[in-house]
């Protein structure tokens, strides 16, 4: 994965593990609206970079249940 990618799956993975652990749900809501759409966008952009994503969102919907 070129560095780019893995800069911004960091910060991407970042949002994720500060919303996992804070205790609002209508914030984590409406994050988890924004990156479900970013996700979307760049499902298929190549060198894992999309899968890394899906990973971080599932990661973040299992923490919600």
């Amino acid at each position: 994965m070129s560095r780019s990618y893995n800069s911004m799956g960091s910060m991407f993975g970042s949002i994720v593990k500060k919303l996992s652990v804070q205790v609002d749900p209508e914030l984590t809501t409406a994050w988890l609206d924004r990156l479900e759409k970013e996700y979307q966008r760049v499902a298929n952009a190549g060198w894992g970079y999309g899968d890394e994503l899906g990973g971080y969102l599932q990661d973040l919907r299992s923490s919600q249940t």
